[in-house]
């Protein structure tokens, strides 16, 4: 009895340490996708036909768009579907079962808390399948690469993995690149252990993958791995809901420069516009909203800010921060 209360308050305090560093519940790519989805389906059936499809593709996750094109007095609610996925609040966008999958692989791929098995083996092959890996953007592809990683290492390594792995349609095969994904290491660093000079370091069985026994051996040694706990982790298959989706309706996702400075609505230049974009694709952009927007799908996010002496200079954004906008003192317009 001591042993399984113990096991329960590991699950437990994992669980409160993954919302303490998750408050928002929001992880890039899920935006990113619909977006992606949206612009597909203007290519495959035309844009005056793709709306309707969209539409009902957010209804059936109970999602109303006309009314949120009123909602954010949107001037042509017959175009909202193509850019609602950057102005819909994160209440909305926990109603898609893909919000649910992407907490289910945070959870599990760096926190090693057991989702439910009956539906997160399909749910990974699914997205292995289904989704091209630029659509989701580097830090999703990653999570699944790790998620993917720690299920085969947990279903070779323990008998009550039997039977989600027998699920599996993808084969079985630990690489570097998804070592690495799980550790929270570069891919260098496991491929220097993988090295014949290496005195045991990780080796390669005869199909060229990384051996299990040898990547749990290896992870036990890295700080930022964390075993899978296998209790049930409460509410681990349900995406966690905030304590007050009110309080949140104002947030607003910016990106960060590596000198910690932000893409903020006062970068507009003397034509009234954001520069935001790689060099030879770089685009000028009205709206602080649309810019932000197209920020959020490129990889990395690159803009133009003056510098110490006012020359517009490229920057790269290195991470994504909260705010609201009432601290960007935005406006309705924007």
């Amino acid at each position: 009895m001591t042993n399984k209360n113990s096991a329960k308050d590991q699950v437990e305090q994992r669980w409160n340490q993954f919302q303490s560093d998750h408050p928002v519940a929001e992880f890039p790519g899920v935006r990113r996708i619909l977006h992606e989805i949206a612009e597909m389906m203007s290519a495959i059936v035309g844009i005056e036909n793709a709306g309707r499809v969209i539409t009902e593709m957010y209804r059936a996750a109970g999602i109303d768009l006309t009314a949120h094109a009123r909602q954010d007095h949107v001037d042509d609610e017959d175009t909202y579907w193509m850019n609602a996925d950057e102005y819909l609040p994160l209440e909305e966008i926990q109603k898609f079962t893909l919000h649910r999958t992407r907490v289910n692989l945070e959870a599990y791929a760096f926190y090693g808390l057991k989702p439910e098995p009956d539906s997160f083996a399909g749910d990974i092959d699914s997205l292995e399948e289904g989704l091209p890996r630029d659509w989701m953007g580097d830090e999703f592809a990653k999570a699944l690469q790790a998620a993917n990683t720690r299920f085969w290492i947990d279903f070779a390594t323990r008998d009550a993995g039997a039977g989600v792995g027998s699920q599996r349609t993808t084969p079985f095969q630990i690489t570097a690149e998804g070592l690495a994904a799980l550790a929270g290491v570069s891919v260098k660093t496991v491929k220097n252990e993988l090295a014949p000079s290496k005195q045991g370091g990780i080796r390669k069985d005869k199909d060229a993958a990384i051996r299990v026994d040898d990547a749990v051996r290896w992870l036990a040694t890295r700080k930022n791995f964390r075993p899978t706990l296998w209790e049930s982790a409460p509410g681990v298959s349900e995406a966690p809901q905030l304590s007050s989706v009110h309080e949140l309706s104002d947030a607003v996702f910016v990106p960060v420069a590596k000198d910690g400075t932000i893409f903020s609505p006062d970068l507009k230049q003397k034509d009234g516009c954001y520069h935001i974009g790689p060099y030879g694709g770089e685009r000028a952009v009205e709206s602080y909203a649309e810019a932000l927007g197209a920020l959020a799908r490129m990889e990395p996010p690159m803009w133009r800010r003056p510098d110490a002496s006012g020359r517009w200079r490229m920057t790269v954004g290195t991470e994504w921060k909260r705010t609201t906008r009432g601290e960007l003192r935005l406006t309705k317009e924007d």
